[in-house]
């Protein structure tokens, strides 16, 4: 019984220090990133608030991401890989807008 505990014991410090290395082992392999943002309005500069602002890309690694607008029409993408991104920005009642060859540059 008492080795039974020593070696749960045992098992669960080496896991913890396993998991510390492969989480510094994940962090300096970091790639660089880079961000889109934004403000969505109108023709009279209002704010257009609830738009699905919708980005693709061979750069990712799923197809698209879509992302909607707060109540002062800002929309945010993080942690994108560089490339050229194609974004569609629609919302029922409005023409659908398309803006093409959009570089994101990663920071270092």
């Amino acid at each position: 019984m008492e080795e039974s505990i020593t070696m749960k014991r045992t098992f669960g410090i080496l896991a913890m220090i396993l998991l510390t290395v492969m989480a510094g082992t994940a962090f300096g392999q970091m790639i660089p990133t880079g961000e889109l943002m934004g403000t969505v309005s109108e023709a009279g500069h209002a704010a257009l608030p609830g738009v699905t602002v919708t980005i693709s890309s061979p750069s990712l690694m799923l197809p698209q991401i879509a992302a909607v607008t707060n109540e002062k029409g800002l929309y945010k993408f993080f942690s994108l890989p560089s490339g050229r991104y194609k974004v569609v920005f629609e919302i029922q009642g409005f023409k659908t807008l398309i803006r093409e060859g959009i570089i994101i540059s990663a920071e270092t």
